[in-house]
């Protein structure tokens, strides 16, 4: 860790650093998103000083921005964030999104790419937990928006601390913090920073709930309030999660191809809310999507599991599809695009959102992972060895390993070329979401 000054701050005391992130104390690296503005400048600035309380045991600490492309000072933002993560001893990682849009959703898009990127420079470095400087008003005004749309428990229970974006924990370490209180900070130390514009644009939801949020506050409707409610509303959250979790492991059973059966007479004796939660889970998980569909499309697929003559779905980019009275769901093929990769000697990423794969460090080449797809599970399938019955539109959906055009290998049909037995790995990497509160 590089000798820099002592940081103090007037409006954090060293205990309440270290309640903070105590929950982070034992990991060995971290990584920070830090925009530029004064809620995540502080952030990082708060990590600098309690590492500095912990000492030679602190974790290594990795600075990410992202040029997001919307604004041109963007590149500037990014080039101040790096200056002020060399100050002090940072290592700064800068990313650029070339993919924006102005359809109506920049700011979602935007936001999503942004994790995109970030996570996946995380698993690729093996750093478990990427943090984020969203603050105690940040979570009121989401559940907020979150009440004028009509959400259920899970929207207005808001943000969690934690949640897993692909196979890398996002954690919000500040969501009981006032954002004045951030700005107070940055401004005690003079550590520049930069004011987005768009968060003054009244054309942006969150812009107008904020300022709705204001003229409530007189009626004694307050960021403090809201947040209260939310954290009894998380309370009931875990409880009805951990009853999805039972009812998942008594009616689905769950495989390392990404895929899973669901016995749809077992759920029918669970309450809607669990069997809503479930197939919400379920879908979410083997689509490799950060989020379940809409409430209403789950409501129909509930009524649709109730018919006795079912025909094949697809929903949530999924494919349900009945086979002696049991569901199996699987990847939709066909309409949405794989993603391809390449994997180095060594290297362990996760394709497509949803499958952990590996190449040994021992191998010669690297690889391309990519979907199978129809035609070369036809072409292979009179040369497997093993019993499996795989419907072709699961099939077409596994990952395969390629070496200059040629297909090396299939891992979940037990297809392998000489070279590459014992070499590739492939396993269910959003397991986790089904079985875990």
């Amino acid at each position: 860790m590089l000798a820099v000054e002592r940081l103090k701050f007037p409006s954090f005391g060293d205990d309440e650093l270290a309640e903070i992130f105590e929950p982070l104390k034992a990991l060995g690296s971290l990584a920070v998103a830090v925009s530029g503005g004064a809620d995540s400048m502080a952030l990082m600035l708060m990590l600098v000083a309690w590492r500095q309380l912990i000492g030679e045991n602190a974790p290594e600490l990795c600075v990410l921005s992202v040029d997001h492309g919307l604004r041109r000072e963007a590149v500037e933002e990014v080039h101040l964030v790096a200056k002020i993560s060399r100050q002090y001893g940072l290592t700064h990682k800068a990313f650029r999104w070339s993919g924006a849009s102005f359809d109506g959703n920049t700011q979602a898009n935007a936001r999503n790419a942004r994790y995109d990127l970030m996570c996946e420079w995380c698993a690729q470095q093996q750093i478990s937990h990427l943090l984020v400087a969203h603050t105690l008003d940040d979570q009121a005004e989401t559940i907020l928006l979150r009440l004028a749309r009509g959400s259920g428990v899970d929207g207005l229970a808001a943000m969690a601390t934690s949640r897993t974006w692909n196979s890398t924990v996002i954690y919000r370490p500040l969501l009981r913090v006032e954002r004045a209180r951030l700005l107070q900070l940055v401004e005690d130390v003079k550590c520049p920073y930069v004011s987005d514009p768009s968060n003054h644009d009244l054309k942006y939801d969150r812009v107008r709930f904020r300022q709705a949020l204001a003229v409530l506050e007189p009626l004694g409707v307050d960021a403090h309030g809201l947040v209260e409610t939310a954290a009894r509303l998380a309370h009931a959250r875990e409880a009805l999660d951990a009853m999805c979790v039972q009812a998942i492991g008594k009616t689905v059973e769950i495989f390392s191809a990404g895929y899973c059966i669901l016995e749809p007479e077992q759920l029918e004796q669970y309450p809607y809310e669990i069997k809503r939660r479930v197939l919400g889970r379920l879908l979410r998980a083997i689509a490799g999507r950060p989020y379940s569909p809409p409430h209403s499309s789950l409501a129909q697929l509930l009524a649709w599991l109730q018919v006795s003559d079912k025909t094949t779905r697809t929903l949530g980019g999924c494919l349900l599809m009945v086979r002696h009275s049991k569901i199996w769901i699987m990847r939709e093929t066909g309409r949405t695009a794989f993603a391809e990769i390449s994997l180095h000697p060594g290297q362990s990423l996760v394709w497509d959102n949803r499958i952990r794969v590996s190449l040994s460090a021992s191998a010669e080449n690297s690889t391309v992972v990519k979907a199978l797809g129809l035609d070369n599970y036809a072409r292979i399938k009179p040369l497997l060895k093993s019993n499996l019955n795989y419907p072709s539109a699961l099939a077409a959906g596994l990952p395969s390993f390629w070496h200059s055009d040629a297909l090396c290998a299939v891992p979940h049909l037990n297809f392998y070329e000489e070279n590459y037995v014992c070499q590739i790995g492939a396993d269910f990497a959003n397991s986790g979401q089904l079985t875990e509160v």
